[in-house]
């Protein structure tokens, strides 16, 4: 389901900055907390580092991630895993 138009995207001057420096010279890294970021078409190419809560996850922007959330990208839950079952000792 796509944004209601008369929604505009949210976009952080900050991070915009640092994206037009980071496409100047690669040096730069991006870091970001912001997760509600939607990706336009400026940040293809870049590598961004998003903070989940715990660690920053880095990624590269490709043209497939347009027009979605920056958060989505990244998870905050750890992935649930089925423990082993213990075998019985036999008596």
């Amino acid at each position: 389901m796509s944004r209601s138009k008369w929604k505009l995207n949210i976009l952080n001057n900050n991070l915009n900055k640092n994206i037009l420096l980071f496409k100047r010279n690669k040096k730069n890294k991006i870091f970001t907390w912001s997760r509600d970021i939607i990706i336009d078409n400026y940040f293809v190419g870049c590598i961004i580092n998003l903070y989940n809560g715990l660690h920053y996850t880095k990624f590269m922007i490709t043209d497939l991630m347009i027009n979605h959330r920056l958060g989505e990208f990244s998870r905050t839950r750890k992935p649930f895993k089925f423990k082993p079952k213990e075998k019985q000792k036999k008596k």
